[in-house]
């Protein structure tokens, strides 16, 4: 039987002001009873999604299955940005090789 995780709540605290430990869950155990969801070694929170959780600073940080940070919404927009920033420089040194031709 898969173990399912429930996240309670106050289940993230940024600060540590509340939870010390800044994540708290418990997750559903074979038995039926809920025990406590405790971090990995690398204190991360491992999902049997294959997906875990991590505090890191103010945000929750999730990580793929491979350990990988997966981008918050403000980084996807930092990323764009410097794509559309590289892009214009491409096609600004295309134009001047053109130019010259």
């Amino acid at each position: 039987m898969a173990t399912r995780t429930i996240v309670l709540g106050p289940a993230f605290d940024p600060t540590g002001a509340i939870i010390a430990e800044q994540l708290r869950a418990r997750r559903l155990g074979p038995d039926g009873t809920y025990v406590s969801w405790v971090p990995t070694a690398a204190r991360r929170w491992q999902s049997a999604l294959g997906i875990a959780f991590a505090p890191q600073g103010l945000r929750l940080r999730v990580f793929d299955e491979v350990g990988a940070p997966i981008p918050g919404v403000d980084e996807l927009d930092e990323g764009f940005d410097e794509q559309a920033r590289e892009l214009a420089a491409l096609r600004a040194g295309l134009e001047r090789l053109c130019d010259k031709a």
